[in-house]
């Protein structure tokens, strides 16, 4: 079985025309953006083949070569090809869509580790604001900026995986060491203390909250 990812191609054909006339509003004499609105106004466009007129969206086509088949179950290679419009799709381990990393194998522990890598890039970007623990904004308020900015990138997309206790325990850490971070605390201070200090939410509620 295969997971294949598609990529659109010449996506620019579905931008709303209306909105171009109101960026053109600002750069073009009134007399010429009147003309170019009067062209658009009212208008639209379909596709005709074999005598059928296309739906409204379908001006679009597969981009092949950035499209990906995963294979999702462990089978013998095999030299067949997938040809889309007459172009072989390629194969491989991994590929990512929408965000979420899509592999053959170990695809949940690649997914949270990428996660922890952005949540903790996004985290160092927001340290000249105090987000540093020890003279730094106060917890609370560090607490309500992690919750806005880097929570949601550290969870986006996990509710779709499987997680269990042990996939959640990277998680898990990185989520009470930065909030021990906030408060100054010792490594040795226990979870509870260090969520109910804030009123701060367990990571699998973090994640519950989104499912």
């Amino acid at each position: 079985m295969f997971l294949a990812t598609l990529d659109s191609q010449k996506a620019f054909d579905m931008v709303h025309y209306m909105i171009l006339v109101e960026k053109l509003f600002y750069e073009l004499p009134a007399d010429i953006w009147r003309v170019v609105q009067d062209l658009y106004s009212n208008m639209s466009s379909k596709i005709k083949w074999n005598s059928h007129l296309s739906k409204q969206g379908h001006r679009y086509n597969i981009h092949p070569e950035k499209s990906t088949l995963i294979k999702t179950e462990r089978i013998k290679s095999s030299k067949q090809q997938h040809p889309l419009e007459e172009k072989p799709i390629k194969e491989d381990q991994q590929t990512t869509h929408l965000g979420i990393i899509k592999a053959s194998k170990n695809e949940t522990k690649l997914n949270i580790q990428e996660h922890i890598s952005v949540a903790s890039r996004t985290l160092y970007t927001l340290i000249p604001v105090g987000l540093n623990g020890q003279e730094g904004l106060n917890p609370i308020t560090a607490y309500k900026i992690y919750q806005a900015y880097v929570v949601p990138r550290l969870l986006y997309g996990l509710e779709v995986l499987s997680l269990n206790a042990t996939k959640m325990s990277d998680l898990k850490q990185f989520h009470l060491k930065t909030l021990r971070c906030f408060q100054s605390l010792p490594i040795r201070t226990s979870s509870a203390a260090v969520h109910m200090l804030l009123g701060a939410l367990p990571i699998e509620a973090e994640l519950h909250k989104d499912s």
